[in-house]
């Protein structure tokens, strides 16, 4: 609701009685003023005129301030005539009266007689006026009330008028806001329309945008897997080729060694047969001689064989006390040495064969030189093994000590040989095949990997400066490489992430056993016969 129109401000009815209020005592306080100074009047010496007190215009002033109440009783205006008789005092005259002038006194007296009365008919004509003024006061105090009443009346119509000219204008602008907001609604709904026809043309750009880009991603994606399958058909190639090599490789190394077999074996049928020939020309000798002898030395014969056999046994109880006492009392010296290089002294005897007293005994120094002497002979053993497993596996690869710069290099060679060799890694080789296709069959890469491989991660090869031995940098996205062999084991890549700088590589990874664990594994299996301990 409005409060003020053009400045005139809207009264309710409380505030109508509390102006109402204001008013009466604003009248009240002027009927006290003017008592007051009735009252401060009366305090000053009272005025003569022929002998009477002069105070009507104090009366009428007084008279006039308590007309201002509300409604005036009979008591008061009884009270009012009391205090008119009070004022009006007429002064008596005081007579002196002398023995020469009693008739001058007695003229007079009579004088003043008369004043008196005609004071006395002033009295009562001031009166009279006092009281008409009275009434006069009265009827002009409810004059006044019906006056106010009136301007009340007429001050309320006019708040009325003015409150329906501000509800008219309130309804105006409240017609006139409703317009407004029409037409702003009208405008948004333009707006709108508008706003949706731009984006209903933006999305038609973006969605035939989006159509073009789908066709030219699927076209890249389609020469992308044509690249793909041409790079693993070229892959596949060449891995073919690599596969044809190596089988070419081996068949000739297979070729040579059955040269080299063949070659050995001629060697031993000549020396077979010229040792068979040579058995032969000493069994037609023995033949011959034991024919010729047979009559004559069949009785001797038997004496030869005891003896022959008694020999044989005292030489080999010779020789077990020799080797005993050698063994024994750790004996070291020139002769003893001397007679080891004819009579073999045995100090480990295994299924490759012996080996000799003398060389384990300077083995044993060497090492007592550099290792100390805690658990020497077992150290010793473990170390001929060692040596026994890698002339094994020398013999195996068809290479020699002497191919070879240093023991490093020989060790070296071993080592990645024994990453490709079936009777070392064959669990682990099966397994990193197994992988790889299921990989290729299922194209689940994350799943395969971290549920049958050793380990799984992420590496990632900057084109510019790493080395790329084995072709990593090359392959696509979500694109597969081959078994790739390394010196801890076996990986498979899958690009996972590409740039032009950077290709990032997801990996498979299996555990391959290395020549120190097949040699460890090697020689814990390995069994001898110790002579020594």
């Amino acid at each position: 609701m409005l409060n003020k129109v053009d400045g005139i401000k809207k009264l309710s009815k409380k505030e109508l009685e509390e102006s109402r209020k204001i008013v009466l005592a604003s009248i009240n306080e002027e009927f006290k003023k003017g008592q007051e100074l009735l009252e401060g009047n009366n305090k000053t010496p009272n005025k003569k005129v022929d002998g009477i007190f002069s105070s009507l215009k104090q009366l009428k002033n007084n008279n006039k301030q308590q007309v201002q109440k509300k409604e005036i009783t009979d008591t008061e205006k009884k009270e009012w005539k009391k205090e008119i008789g009070k004022i009006v005092e007429i002064e008596k005259p005081r007579f002196k009266i002398s023995g020469f002038g009693v008739m001058k006194n007695l003229k007079n007296i009579q004088n003043q007689e008369d004043l008196h009365k005609k004071d006395k008919k002033n009295d009562l004509q001031i009166s009279n006026n006092n009281k008409q003024a009275v009434r006069g006061l009265v009827a002009n105090k409810e004059k006044e009330d019906e006056i106010l009443k009136i301007k009340e009346e007429k001050i309320r119509e006019m708040q009325l008028q003015k409150q329906r000219q501000i509800e008219q204008e309130r309804l105006r602008e409240i017609n006139a806001l409703k317009e407004k907001e029409e037409e702003k609604k009208k405008k948004k709904e333009e707006e709108e329309k508008r706003k949706r026809e731009k984006e209903q043309l933006i999305l038609k750009k973006q969605e035939e945008e989006r159509r073009t880009k789908e066709r030219e991603r699927l076209k890249e994606e389609k020469e992308k897997q044509r690249k793909i399958q041409r790079k693993k058909k070229i892959k596949e190639q060449l891995r073919k080729e690599k596969e044809a090599f190596r089988q070419i490789q081996l068949e000739a190394r297979e070729k040579s060694r059955e040269k080299e077999h063949l070659a050995r074996m001629q060697k031993k049928k000549k020396a077979a047969k010229k040792r068979e020939a040579l058995i032969k020309k000493y069994k037609s000798k023995i033949k011959s001689l034991f024919k010729y002898l047979h009559l004559r030395t069949f009785k001797t014969t038997k004496k030869v064989i005891y003896f022959c056999l008694f020999f044989l046994v005292v030489i080999l109880i010779l020789y077990f006390i020799f080797v005993s006492v050698i063994l024994k009392f750790d004996i070291d010296n020139v002769l003893s040495r001397f007679v080891a290089d004819f009579i073999p002294v045995p100090a480990l005897a295994t299924s490759d064969g012996i080996i000799e007293y003398y060389k384990y005994k300077d083995l044993k120094d060497n090492f007592k030189n550099t290792e100390g002497e805690t658990d020497i002979d077992k150290k010793i053993q473990s170390l001929i093994v060692r040596e026994i497993a890698i002339n094994n596996l020398i013999k195996r690869y068809g290479v020699s000590f002497s191919d070879f710069e240093n023991h490093d290099k020989l060790m070296e060679f071993l080592e990645s040989k024994a990453m490709y060799d079936n009777a070392i890694n064959q669990v682990a080789i099966n397994r990193i095949k197994k992988i790889k296709g299921m990989i290729d069959d299922n194209n689940d890469f994350v799943r395969i990997s971290t549920k049958f491989g050793d380990k799984m991660g992420k590496i990632s090869i900057n084109k510019n400066t790493d080395p790329d031995k084995n072709g990593l940098k090359d392959l696509e996205v979500n694109e597969i490489s081959e078994v790739i062999f390394s010196g801890d084991g076996y990986y498979i890549f899958r690009c996972y992430y590409k740039t032009e700088e950077e290709t990032t590589l997801n990996y498979v990874f299996v555990k391959s056993k290395t020549l120190d664990d097949y040699l460890s594994e090697y020689i814990k299996n390995y069994k001898l016969l110790s002579f020594v301990d």
